[in-house]
Order: structure tokens, then sequence, then C-alpha cells
């Protein structure tokens, strides 16, 4: 099992302007669309980018009616456009170019897939689900209340800083399985003593029609979300997704 050091992580996080390039001198302000629940950029228009799609879009904010919810999921596009990151952090170390997603309103949860390529927030009191096996919290910056990841990598790469970064395993895993040699983390979740697990909107895979989730990838027994799962403590309670041809 890997360890990493706190002091190392300490200072990847402490400096994230040296990951993202060389700042251009000539800035520009980017304009801010808005888009059902969001409120984003595209990266192109912000010069303290060099190296990047025109098209990526990065995520700045919730719209009221994004304040509303409770539960939102980062898209992975807006308008046919990627969705490649949340926040931004400017390299002149501005406070006024510095755009964190910040959250308030009724969101409690937010879920991040693996389109996300990097992410900034600042005082964030959501829970943070990062809903991917290969995520790496080397390549990120953090400020968020509190940060789940995927159970496996949790142990193999950040057991030695939970208390440091309020970092902890999601006890809820969503399995996209297609075969033996196809599937997929497809969400992480995680619920407290007594809650129900809200169910996922419903994977999709041309060629097949989504029947469910599953106590096992032979897809033998249905989970019912309206009962309150049986979750040992330091476990995971994995579920699997079920599938018929067309």
């Amino acid at each position: 099992m890997r360890k990493i050091r706190k002091l190392e992580l300490m200072s990847i996080f402490s400096f994230p302007f040296l990951l993202d390039g060389c700042f251009a001198p000539n800035k520009r302000v980017p304009t801010i669309y808005e888009d059902g629940f969001f409120k984003y950029i595209y990266r192109g228009e912000n010069s303290i980018y060099q190296d990047i799609n025109d098209k990526a879009i990065v995520i700045i904010g919730f719209t009221d009616l994004g304040l509303e919810q409770e539960a939102i999921d980062i898209p992975r596009e807006i308008n046919g456009e990627p969705v490649e990151q949340i926040g931004i952090w400017d390299q002149s170390h501005s406070h006024d170019d510095t755009r964190y997603l910040e959250s308030k309103g009724n969101v409690e949860k937010i879920y991040v897939f693996d389109n996300i390529k990097t992410f900034y927030f600042s005082g964030f009191e959501s829970d943070v689900f990062l809903c991917s096996s290969t995520y790496s919290l080397l390549e990120q910056g953090i400020g968020c209340k509190n940060l789940f990841l995927y159970w496996d990598l949790f142990f193999e790469e950040y057991e030695t800083i939970v208390d440091d970064f309020y970092i902890k395993p999601a006890n809820i895993s969503f399995f996209n399985y297609y075969s033996d040699e196809d599937y997929e983390l497809y969400r992480i979740d995680n619920v407290i003593f007594g809650e129900k697990i809200v169910e996922p909107i419903a994977p999709k895979k041309e060629g097949f029609l989504f029947k469910g989730w599953y106590l096992e990838k032979e897809c033998i027994n249905r989970f019912d979300f309206n009962q309150i799962p049986d979750i040992k403590q330091n476990s995971e309670f994995i579920l699997y997704s079920g599938w018929d041809k067309e």
C-alpha cells in the first residue's frame, strides 16, 4: 500500500497555480453564461489558460434554479460542449480574478464525474463525491467540507491524510455492469445509519434497456430504494446495473 506524506500533499494543494501553465499578462474578462442549474465560462475566453480547448466549459457557480436543488450532478457537457473543470484559480493571485465554486442555497450533495480534470472550491459546505475509480487528488485543488472518494482508491492512496483534508470513503458504490469484461464505476454516494439510498439517474447503453439496480452482478435480487439498506460499519454497499437487449 502506497503512503503519501502529509507535507508533500499540503505543498501541492497550497500552490495549485503551478499546474495550469504560464500566466498570460494580457487578461480578458470571460463572459459568464447560464444554463439550467449552472453558471459557466469557456476556458478559451479566459486568458490565464494557454494550452486548452477553446470550447471546454468551466462551471463557476449555480443559477437560482440550481441553488434550489438538494443534490446536483455535474454534467459531462452543456449545449454539446465538454465540461472539464469546476472553478478557476487565476495565477495572478488577485482575489478579484479567482472564481471558486461556492455552495449556498439548498445544495447538500454534488456528484463530480471523471470528465472533470481540475476543481477549485472555497468554503464549500456541500458534500462532494468524486465518482471515478482513477481520480488523483494530487493534481487538483480542494477546499470542501467533506470529500468522498471511491472506497478502494481511498484505502490505496489517501489513508494517511483523512484528518487534514476531510477525505472519506463513500459507503455506496454503483457499478455500471454489462459483462465480466465490461463494467465501470458509475457513481458513489454516502448514507448514514437509518437513511435511504437515493436512486441515481439511470445509465444508458446503446442497444440495451436499463432494468434497475441489483445486489449482485448476476442481477438476481433487485434493490428496493424504498427500503433502508443494511450497511455494516466500515464496509461498502455495492449495487450493479441490470440490462436487457433491445
